[in-house]
């Protein structure tokens, strides 16, 4: 009879610890910080990677390091569900990413730079109140002047790359205006031909991808 009572008053205290609970879900009040609206902002950071040349007439293959800080401007806009955040976001930056290497042999050198990049991403993410975690992915514009004698007509290769970038991050709200975030973001930019030259009849195909770590400051509207 005891054990009965006992396995009972368990029951019953379960039964309404869950009520308890079930009710303070329910009646959870919405996160006290906004991330909804339109924004703009600042960011710089520093990215790395590599440029990939393949040499049609020589058979062979190249890889340049490239290295290098950006700076540039944002523009967005977030939609918040509960704890749950939707967006898009576009940047565009000036980039100092560069570098360069003997190929496809000692004789001759390979540069690399990418002047500028921009990107319209979608951005997904969840609110722990004033902390944003988050996602984001899209497209990828991005002006590349590539060095490639004797290959490249007039030894210069000026192209336009279109490409993806993927990547996730963490925002801070400072104020209900203000924030602050970080960011890691893939960029791969895919492979452009540059056209033969007068001392070669193949062409070279250069491949660009790289990474970035970016820091940012919005402001809210």
């Amino acid at each position: 009879m005891m054990l009965r009572h006992i396995a009972m008053s368990i029951a019953l205290a379960a039964v309404a610890s869950a009520a308890s609970a079930a009710d303070m879900i329910e009646t959870a009040p919405a996160p006290s910080y906004d991330w909804s609206g339109f924004y703009v902002g600042v960011n710089g950071g520093y990215a790395w990677g590599d440029a990939d040349f393949a040499f049609a007439s020589a058979g062979s293959e190249s890889n340049t390091d490239l290295t290098g800080g950006f700076i540039g401007g944002t523009i967005g806009y977030n939609y918040q569900i509960q704890s749950f955040l939707i967006g898009i976001e576009g940047d565009f930056d000036w980039y100092g990413l560069d570098g360069s290497d003997s190929c496809p042999n000692d004789f001759f050198d390979c540069d690399v730079d990418v002047d500028w990049l921009g990107t319209v991403r979608a951005r997904a993410g969840y609110a722990f109140d004033n902390l944003l975690v988050f996602a984001t992915g899209g497209l990828a514009v991005a002006n590349v002047d590539a060095d490639t004698p004797p290959f490249a007509e007039g030894e210069d290769f000026d192209d336009t790359y279109v490409g993806y970038t993927v990547g996730g991050g963490l925002e801070i709200g400072i104020t209900q205006d203000w924030s602050i975030k970080a960011e890691y973001a893939y960029v791969d930019l895919g492979s452009e031909t540059a056209d033969a030259g007068e001392l070669d009849p193949g062409e070279t195909d250069v491949d660009i991808d790289f990474h970035t770590v970016k820091f940012g400051v919005n402001y809210r509207f």
